[in-house]
């Protein structure tokens, strides 16, 4: 048994190897896709709001008031250049949301930022802030789009279980095989 064992040994570890990449792998460009659909409407506000239009007409071609805390609708937010909300479709605990600090310097700094935000415990959402910039319009806004990551991460948790029965089955079988294979033995 113990020359099974130490002939099982390397498949072990290369098959948890590649079930951990592949994991990795598929959770983060879930996650990064999750990006897509708030980062569509953040460029599209910033680019009408370049183009001449005002942030209550921005924020009202998006959806109706959404609660950030139970809805998986996107919601769109704009700010002036010091940081205050302008136009909100997004409230949160029936208040307009106040975003973390530090993310607008990024934004003013690169012209966008892309993040994870966990206003409460139980509420995460992918959230994309473009920067509005119109010399010709004196304009200096932020437009900010997100949308709730919980069917997101109930795909990651689905994917975990997936993954891990499938190195289970991988290693007993690798294991069975090592064991009754006379070829492997040798």
């Amino acid at each position: 048994m113990k020359k099974i064992f130490i002939k099982f040994l390397p498949f072990a570890v290369a098959i948890t190897l590649l079930s951990v990449l592949v994991y990795g792998a598929v959770q983060q460009e879930m996650r990064m896709s999750a990006n897509d659909l708030p980062m569509q409407i953040a460029e599209d506000g910033a680019f009408a709001l370049e183009s001449g239009s005002i942030p209550a007409e921005i924020v009202s071609h998006g959806s109706p008031q959404v609660d950030i805390g139970t809805s998986l609708a996107p919601w769109l937010m704009v700010l002036d250049d010091k940081g205050e909300v302008l136009e909100s479709s997004g409230v949160l605990s029936g208040t307009v949301p106040q975003l973390p600090a530090g993310v607008l310097d990024k934004a003013r700094a690169t012209g966008e930022n892309k993040f994870t935000w966990q206003p409460y415990e139980d509420v995460r959402d992918a959230v994309v802030i473009e920067r509005a910039v119109s010399m010709s319009r004196q304009l200096s806004a932020f437009v900010v789009a997100g949308h709730s990551l919980r069917e997101t991460e109930n795909h990651a948790q689905t994917l975990l279980l997936d993954v891990a029965v499938g190195w289970l089955v991988t290693l007993i079988g690798t294991f069975i095989v090592l064991a009754f294979s006379r070829r492997f033995l040798i």
